[in-house]
């Protein structure tokens, strides 16, 4: 008779659902879904060309479908939550998901992944944070001042001088949108790559900002466990593919997207005893609690280790 398997160790268990896996398999699926729905509804599509307006709308709302899963792949390889360092070819590997993840948005990746940690380092802070564009006028202009916000991510990263080999990668992944744009154009699919590309990636792009920075940082103070609202409804979790947590990802960055949930209701308590905004639980006049050791909070927090310990 074999003795009995030794029982689980709750805090073993923990310390694991906070690191990231060698392989993050969910995020690579979901790199693959993306790909092949955004391509096949190009397609499909292209072979119902010259589309008429209930087809047009068709197309670009499964577009925005696929395109909305640009955010969560590219944001996991700037983390580093793709690949485990140990995993052979783990750098290169992550730039590979990162780049195929935020090219069908439009995106330079490697700009994004450095001017992302800014943000982390400086979050909500109105002259350090690249991302506090997103907070400084309506959710409605934001198509408007996109250009502007973007261009001050540029200078941004420009300051970090990244190598030349790195922004030269950048801009050849661009220069492709527009020649295949313009191929488009000359095989008579202009109107098909609006509807399943250009129009999808501008809508998704908005839906972005709302669940990723107007929702969670707009009004919240400094500060590690303060600076981010979570949003632990059932429903949006589909729908933001978990971001509604995005409170826990500033708490604790090496978290997987799929494993916020999870973190969330491991640290709760913790989360509300440093002053989190969880909706349904706290109000937002509990910022008074703890203004005052946000920004120390803040300041301390954009020199852990990424690898500290939950």
């Amino acid at each position: 008779m074999s003795p009995p398997e030794p029982a689980p160790d709750p805090a073993a268990q923990g310390a694991a659902l906070f690191r990231p896996p060698a392989v993050d398999v969910p995020t690579l699926l979901v790199l693959a879904v993306m790909w092949a729905g955004w391509i096949g509804n190009f397609v499909v599509a292209a072979s119902g060309s010259p589309l008429g307006p209930l087809a047009f709308v068709a197309h670009t709302i499964v577009g925005v479908f696929f395109l909305n899963m640009s955010f969560t792949v590219w944001h996991e390889a700037a983390h580093g939550t793709v690949f485990a360092k140990r995993t052979p070819g783990a750098r290169w590997l992550t730039i590979c998901v990162g780049v195929l993840g935020a090219w069908p948005a439009m995106l330079p990746y490697r700009m994004l992944a450095r001017v992302h940690n800014l943000h982390h380092a400086h979050t909500n802070d109105p002259e350090r944070d690249p991302d506090s564009w997103f907070l400084e006028g309506s959710i409605w202009s934001l198509p408007l001042r996109y250009p502007r916000g973007m261009a001050r991510a540029a200078r941004l990263y420009a300051d970090l001088e990244p190598p030349a080999s790195e922004r030269w990668a950048d801009r050849a992944a661009l220069a492709l949108i527009p020649a295949l744009l313009l191929v488009a154009a000359w095989q008579g699919l202009l109107v098909v790559a609006i509807a399943t590309w250009i129009l999808p990636k501008t809508i998704a792009m908005w839906i972005h900002a709302w669940y990723v920075n107007v929702a969670p940082h707009r009004a919240r103070p400094l500060g590690r466990f303060q600076d981010t609202r979570i949003f632990p409804s059932a429903w949006l979790t589909p729908l933001c593919l978990f971001h509604n947590y995005h409170g826990l990802h500033h708490a604790w960055q090496t978290v997987p997207w799929h494993r916020y949930g999870k973190a969330f209701r491991a640290k709760r308590e913790l989360l509300l005893e440093r002053g989190a905004f969880v909706a349904g639980v706290t109000s937002e006049s509990s910022l008074e609690t703890h203004a005052e050791t946000g920004p120390l909070i803040a300041a301390s927090s954009t020199s852990r280790s990424r690898s500290e310990r939950p």
